[in-house]
């Protein structure tokens, strides 16, 4: 293995990742540029890093087509996606907003098409980095065992930072355990999968649909933010 190739181009991954994110949670947010609140700045922030970042990693895109089908798939998510927001907020208003002290208005999911454009964008930066590590890593490391080892590794001290900036700790928590299966899960697709990163996007996405349905109905969801 190229050890020194490995470990620049990991080092250059995580100063764009923690750049882009500091800059988010330090000096965006606190001046009210978030998912709801100026969501356009904060797509067009997102898009312009995403751009940014597949120009830098071109070479590992170029492997890809676009197909039809894959644009119908993802126009569809986001149809469904919003109206299954919208009906479990509805259905579920009193612990959804339980749930919404905790967590914080900013970072929650509420079924409003300000989080779903902004949040879209955030998703978009994320799989352009997320697709150029695992194929980077993939030209690198040899065993895919070894290969998907130093990619959870990579996904949960990425996601590390977040733990500070939840009102209970153990939401942050449960993001960050959350990044260890999408390492492995994400990466398969995109290595190895027909239309790997579409699929990798749209299953991005139905995670934080699972996540709402599951903060906002489990019981033992409720019971750790009444403790």
């Amino acid at each position: 293995m190229d050890y020194q190739n490995i470990i620049t181009g990991l080092g250059f991954w995580f100063l764009i990742w923690y750049v882009v994110w500091g800059f988010f949670w330090v000096i965006m947010i606190p001046r009210k540029h978030d998912y709801y609140n100026n969501h356009l700045s904060t797509a067009l922030y997102f898009l312009f890093f995403a751009a940014c970042s597949f120009s830098f990693y071109f070479p590992f895109f170029a492997q890809f087509e676009i197909r039809a089908a894959s644009l119908v798939v993802i126009i569809t998510l986001f149809i469904l996606l919003f109206f299954s927001f919208r009906f479990l907020y509805n259905s579920n208003q009193q612990s959804s907003k339980i749930v919404q002290k905790c967590i914080g208005q900013r970072f929650f999911i509420l079924p409003h098409y300000k989080f779903l454009i902004s949040k879209s964008f955030e998703i978009l930066f994320q799989q352009v980095m997320f697709v150029s590590l695992a194929i980077f890593l993939h030209k690198h490391i040899p065993g895919l065992l070894l290969l998907f080892g130093i990619l959870i590794v990579v996904y949960v001290v990425a996601h590390l930072p977040i733990l500070k900036f939840f009102k209970k700790v153990v939401f942050g928590w449960y993001f960050t355990c959350a990044s260890a299966l999408a390492a492995v899960v994400f990466s398969f697709l995109i290595l190895f999968a027909p239309d790997g990163p579409f699929l990798s996007y749209g299953l991005h996405w139905l995670f934080y649909l699972v996540s709402a349905a599951f903060l906002w109905n489990s019981s033992t969801a409720q019971k750790l933010i009444e403790n």
